[in-house]
């Protein structure tokens, strides 16, 4: 598992994803914001958030759940297209890495800790079980951008989250206006 690893950031630094000091240390929000939104067409392409956002267009309570988080983000929900926006994944990347490493400092270690920082940086309630079930894409993201599952870095997480949010709701509003 290591030498995957070592070989994705050796990928990643050839790409020009990631520099060389990147690969070996935590990174900041702002740099894990730009990090993810230079990875947001993998996530795109999830049938994952498809059916996600599915369900969250099809649930009153999720979707103004969805519009709140949006609008204190600073990103207006009138303005999704059809295109995923990269300034809209910056801002929700950047604000929902910055939320993670708050809510990290008061995870126990013994608690579920990746889906405890999931569900807080929604707010909990319903929107968070649809986004609760975009774990195994947060996971696989994680490995993409060459940082280990087992190894939660919470500013990762948190902008890997906010691009997961930028998505789905680009996909939810998008399918509102096809109605």
């Amino acid at each position: 598992m290591k030498t995957q690893l070592n070989e994705i950031k050796r990928m990643q630094q050839l790409a020009g994803i990631i520099n060389e000091a990147e690969g070996d240390q935590e990174p900041s929000p702002e740099q894990a914001a730009a990090q993810v939104a230079k990875t947001v067409g993998k996530l795109e392409q999830s049938p994952v958030l498809d059916k996600i956002a599915a369900d969250i267009a099809n649930d009153p309570k999720a979707l103004q759940q969805l519009q709140g988080l949006l609008k204190q983000s600073g990103v207006n929900p009138a303005e999704l297209s059809e295109n995923v926006d990269p300034s809209a994944v910056q801002k929700l990347a950047l604000v929902m890495a910055k939320k993670a490493e708050t809510i990290g400092e008061n995870i126990s270690e013994e608690s579920n800790y990746g889906g405890s920082l999931l569900a807080g940086l929604v707010g909990g309630g319903t929107l968070a079980h649809y986004i609760a079930k975009a774990g195994d894409v947060l996971t696989s993201h994680q490995q993409l951008m060459g940082h280990s599952p087992s190894h939660m870095v919470e500013s990762i997480i948190g902008a890997i989250a906010g691009a997961i949010l930028a998505v789905v709701a680009t996909k939810v509003y998008d399918s509102m206006k096809n109605k």
